[in-house]
């Protein structure tokens, strides 16, 4: 059985080997490992106990290279499993994810019980917080309470607008072990109008400059708009701490009462942001589902499903220079990223969100009436 562990490494991509040599086999055999069992995709990340998946990705199957073969072609040994595809042996508890401080707690133990001078205490500095995409990311804010999590080891995500969908994603990063920071127009009058919230007890609603500046990427997560003055507005709203940063947007520009998504024949909402955001990594995403999916990743309320396909698939498009940064928080919510191309095809993400709602709801558009129990995924991929 092979699997993978990582340690102090950030921003990695795994894949399953791909290639041989003629005694390839022969030496697997011989070191007793089983190429049937290789477990490349379920890695175990010592310094990231929540299992954000933060420090790594797995690469996407259309990007893999050519097999390697440097002794040359030859029958591959190792058979490229799909993720999902093989099962743990066993459930041995030794293989759990432990962070660098249990570790040395552990190792510290083991040398009391030898009667060896034990490790000196681990120091909760000695763990770095993930790196950000560019170093433009590390901005201070002005108020305390947007400064008061930044020594923490937590990715830390700002979420701008606190509506449902706001609220919804923010609950399923805060249980993925993320840190979460609300950004409002009027953080009083939100704060006063929020019901109380056990999971979201800890993120603070603050102004929409102050959230950005503390945190290492961006959520918009308000009512989709229309007119490139309010893109510029809002741009001004989140302030120069946008910059460098990856920024997700969740938006559908929803017109009323027809609940069409607008589209003036040539700019998605997705684009427009990006037009706003000029130094920032735009990506749509989240858009795509209801609001009930968005909070059951696991895709539990899709009738029939088979829980062995793994959580939902989620569309995104953006910039593939950033796109592994995108593909991890949308990981954090649970879902399965799935890249579809450059923030062009917001356009085709936002017609996608339309179709849904218009199946999803009686007497809009369509006369279809599928309920809210099904999603847009792909398969085979």
């Amino acid at each position: 059985m092979s699997e993978v562990h990582i340690e102090y490494s950030t921003r990695l991509g795994f894949a399953p080997f791909n290639g041989g040599y003629p005694d390839h086999a022969k030496h697997l055999s011989v070191a007793r490992l089983d190429p049937q069992h290789n477990l490349w995709y379920d890695v175990y990340d010592h310094n990231d106990p929540s299992k954000t998946r933060v420090n790594w990705h797995l690469i996407d199957p259309s990007t893999y290279e050519e097999p390697w073969f440097p002794a040359g072609p030859c029958e591959p040994a190792v058979p490229r499993t799909l993720r999902g595809s093989v099962k743990r042996a066993d459930q041995d508890p030794s293989m759990l994810s432990f962070d660098l401080n249990q570790m040395k707690a552990h190792a510290a133990e083991i040398k009391n019980a030898s009667s060896a001078p034990p490790l000196p205490a681990a120091s909760s500095t000695e763990v770095s917080p993930p790196a950000p995409p560019t170093s433009t990311q590390e901005h201070q804010s002005t108020t305390t309470s947007s400064t008061s999590s930044t020594s923490s080891t937590s990715p830390r995500i700002a979420i701008i607008g606190r509506g449902d969908v706001g609220i919804t994603l923010g609950r399923r990063f805060v249980k993925a072990g993320w840190e979460v920071q609300f950004g409002s127009r009027n953080p009083q009058e939100t704060q006063a109008k929020a019901k109380p919230d056990e999971i979201l007890s800890s993120s603070p609603i603050v102004s929409i400059s102050d959230a950005v500046n503390w945190s290492q990427f961006v959520v918009l997560t308000v009512p989709g708009i229309r007119s490139i003055e309010e893109y510029n507005e809002l741009a001004t709203l989140l302030g120069d701490g946008i910059k460098g940063k990856v920024v997700i947007d969740t938006t559908n520009p929803l017109l009323f009462p027809s609940l069409e998504v607008f589209w003036d024949g040539s700019t998605s909402a997705g684009e427009r942001f990006q037009s706003a955001l000029p130094d920032s990594f735009v990506f749509k995403a989240f858009n795509t589902v209801g609001l009930n999916h968005l909070g059951n990743a696991e895709g539990t309320l899709i009738p029939g499903r088979n829980p062995d396909q793994g959580p939902l698939k989620m569309l995104f498009a953006g910039p593939s220079e950033q796109r592994e940064i995108a593909s991890q928080i949308i990981s954090a919510v649970g879902f399965t990223p799935t890249y579809v191309g450059p923030i062009r095809y917001s356009r085709n993400l936002e017609a996608i969100a339309e179709l849904w709602i218009h199946l999803a709801i009686p007497g809009i558009g369509s006369t279809e009436n599928w309920g809210q129990g099904f999603h847009f995924e792909p398969t085979g991929i």
